[in-house]
């Protein structure tokens, strides 16, 4: 049904042909591929194994994924179980969200940054949870300060009210928080101190 792999490994061969010494990396996606970059990054680790990578997923801390059927997990939805290591049992919980996968990548990798941006009830995310927009409100904000944390150094959050869905192509100078989403991430990509964990 997906072809996500087979893309992404085309436009890596031909960006590691292109680019065979980055001094950093910027890895991001919107949506559905804001999970997907969890599924990009040890991709892209293998082919550049000591270059810095900056990981922000927009509003994709997806959990579960409405089908016919029901719910399911984004795992079993995508069939991207052989991405989880055999060594990680808690990469994905018993209720399907991948808050241990996170904070696996975050463990194993210390030369990486990783940034959430979402809202606290993303109308197309929360429509995957039972309870809605509340229930995921509490998860997201719970994964996040969960993750803010065990990695205080490498990973922030920022985090809007309401229910937008995607920032970074669709509203780049969005505000949250007295801040700018373009200059939340300037700030990140420039590690300026200025980069910390903001709410509404």
């Amino acid at each position: 049904q997906y072809r996500g792999v087979q893309n992404l490994s085309a436009s890596l061969d031909v960006i590691a042909s292109r680019y065979p010494m980055p001094s950093k990396i910027f890895l991001t996606g919107n949506s559905a591929g804001g999970a997907g970059v969890h599924y990009a990054l040890p991709l892209v680790r293998k082919l550049y194994p000591e270059v810095e990578i900056e990981v922000v997923n927009d509003s994709g801390m997806g959990v579960r994924v409405q089908s016919s059927d029901g719910q399911i997990s984004f795992a079993d939805y995508w069939n991207s179980h052989a991405f989880f290591p055999a060594s990680c049992n808690t990469c994905i919980a018993e209720d399907g969200t991948l808050n241990g996968y996170f904070s696996y990548q975050l463990s194993e990798d210390e030369n990486m940054c990783m940034a959430f941006i979402s809202s606290k009830q993303d109308e197309v995310i929360s429509v995957g949870m039972v309870g809605g927009g509340p229930a995921y409100e509490e998860y997201l904000l719970g994964v996040t300060a969960d993750l803010n944390e065990a990695y205080p150094e490498r990973f922030k959050s920022l985090v809007a009210n309401g229910a937008e869905h995607t920032f970074i192509i669709r509203q780049f100078n969005y505000s949250i928080a007295s801040t700018t989403v373009k200059q939340w991430i300037t700030d990140m990509l420039s590690e300026s101190e200025d980069w910390v964990s903001k709410s509404d």
